[in-house]
């Protein structure tokens, strides 16, 4: 071997103190090539080649994944309501509007029909509402708007996976729905034993069967403003209920 193949060897750090190396010259001798390198000039010889440090790991970014409210089409500022109580005092202020307004109705027809009369107790007329024209008003107001007068007070709307004001159809089925699984079955006090089991369900991120499936709940973040309307809003249907309430009483005495 001659010396420019020595030297490249040499450079390319292929070549260590024990490798064995022999000249191109006739009657040459094999030789380690520590030996060798004591006999030629430093000069001549350059360091080795580092050896390259082995390649960088490539960084791969997690994908993005957008928050489960961060939906298309679902207005600014909103996310899913996971207040139960906001929902449900939301839902009982609708069911309390509603009943006002369609008890006197309800009323005469049923008496038109033989079916109630003056000593009817109230509670028939509630158990009725509530399973026939409550969930199916406040459907309409959903379906129409995207919410109810209880629920705006709120910030709350009903509205589907793309942001859209669901279908009569489908609010139906979602009030029934939370009126069975989420009131259990609109039952006086008992409710409150529904919205309390709603909740440790949101505790744990289990959705209720009625939000997912077509329309969810979606809140917008509270203010003092729109708190203070809805408690006076509260407190004035309330007061309209007492005040009929005592009507009724003093039509029922004479």
């Amino acid at each position: 071997m001659g010396l420019d193949g020595l030297l490249y060897l040499h450079t390319a750090g292929r070549l260590n103190e024990t490798s064995l190396v022999c000249s191109d010259e006739p009657g040459s001798k094999w030789m380690s090539y520590g030996s060798l390198l004591s006999e030629l000039p430093q000069t001549l010889i350059s360091p080795p080649c580092p050896t390259p440090p082995p390649p960088a790991a490539t960084l791969i970014l997690p994908p993005v994944r957008s928050a489960p409210n961060a939906r298309p089409g679902i207005p600014e500022g909103y996310g899913y309501a996971k207040e139960p109580w906001s929902r449900l005092w939301a839902y009982c202020f609708d069911a309390n509007l509603f009943m006002i307004l369609g008890a006197f109705p309800l009323g005469l027809v049923l008496a038109t029909m033989g079916l109630v009369d003056a000593k009817t107790p109230e509670l028939v007329y509630v158990f009725i509402g509530t399973w026939t024209f409550v969930p199916v008003l406040i459907a309409g107001c959903q379906a129409m708007f995207g919410t109810t007068l209880g629920k705006a007070m709120f910030g709350i709307k009903v509205l589907t996976h793309e942001g859209n004001k669901p279908s009569f159809i489908d609010a139906v089925k979602r009030n029934y729905q939370v009126l069975i699984q989420g009131l259990w079955c609109g039952i006086p006090f008992v409710y409150l034993f529904g919205a309390a089991n709603f909740q440790s369900r949101l505790k744990k991120n289990i959705q209720p069967g009625w939000d997912g499936e077509n329309s969810m709940a979606y809140q917008l973040n509270p203010d003092v403003k729109r708190i203070g309307t809805m408690w006076l809003a509260a407190f004035l249907v309330f007061v309209i209920r007492a005040i009929d309430k005592v009507i009724g009483e003093m039509a029922k005495s004479q």
